[in-house]
């Protein structure tokens, strides 16, 4: 991730950090398990999709806009 994204992640509280002095300290096992929670929430949004074949392509196309709007959303809020 970039610079950016990583401090509006730690000044969000999303990810626990220490600051000392000027510089953010953050532990590895913390980035672990940012990045753990993150995965898990988009394989729970792939598997919300669904696989199946045989549907009106109208019906796929719109949920799949549906989908790419709640990643949006989320990409927003992070």
């Amino acid at each position: 991730i970039t610079r950016p994204t990583l401090v509006k992640l730690l000044d969000e509280g999303r990810i626990p950090f220490e600051k000392p002095s000027t510089h953010r300290r953050v532990r590895l096992e913390d980035v672990v398990s940012y990045k753990e929670t993150r995965k898990a929430e988009q394989y729970e949004a792939l598997s919300a999709l669904g696989i199946v074949d045989d549907e009106d392509p109208r019906v796929v196309a719109e949920r799949m806009k549906k989908a790419r709007q709640e990643a949006a959303r989320r990409r927003r809020t992070v």
